[in-house]
């Protein structure tokens, strides 16, 4: 299945679920990674699970302390959180940042929400098998880049927040910042 989702801001590519999504779920990239996916998953038998979730006010924290953060160190950013399946949920582009920085940022988010980790750890995760390297950047969405920091609720994962505009150490400063005001 395929859908296009265009917000008007930038382009935004087509998002695969099915197959794809499947054989990227099955890629264990550490015991961080894998000890988030069971903390997130229900136990089996129950016909209903609770959830934590991000909120508005919640994301906006984020965008808020990553803004601050990319301002104090002198670097126009865009800043995305996205929930925990991914999608969007707050952004701020400041001014000045450079206009790719968009589709960065969300990417950045959307990976470390998709994986449950840090982008600036991904990379190094997944390149020692070229095959997984090549699966992986053939997904839509999905980015090496650091930048891209999980949210979590205790051990759950309830977003991701991507920044991009700077250097990859300057974009993760402002990711962190922006994680540490949810203070999951």
């Amino acid at each position: 299945m395929t859908t296009q989702h265009s917000t008007g801001m930038s382009r935004r590519r087509l998002m695969t679920v099915g197959a794809g999504s499947a054989a990227l779920a099955g890629v264990a990239l550490s015991s961080n990674f894998a000890a988030a996916q069971d903390a997130a998953t229900p136990a089996a038998g129950g016909g209903t699970a609770s959830t934590v979730a991000l909120t508005l006010d919640g994301a906006m924290s984020v965008v808020q302390a990553a803004m601050a953060k990319a301002t104090e160190i002198g670097v126009p950013s865009v800043v995305v959180v996205v929930d925990a399946a991914g999608m969007p949920k707050a952004m701020a582009r400041m001014d000045g940042s450079p206009l790719s920085s968009l589709d960065l940022a969300t990417d950045k988010a959307f990976t470390a929400a998709s994986f449950h980790g840090p982008t600036d750890q991904f990379g190094p995760a997944v390149s020692a098998d070229p095959a997984t390297m090549a699966s992986i950047l053939k997904a839509p969405g999905i980015t090496l880049l650091p930048g891209g920091v999980p949210l979590m609720a205790g051990d759950v994962l309830v977003g991701a927040v991507g920044c991009s505009g700077g250097s990859g150490d300057q974009d993760v400063e402002c990711a962190n910042a922006g994680a540490a005001a949810l203070g999951g």
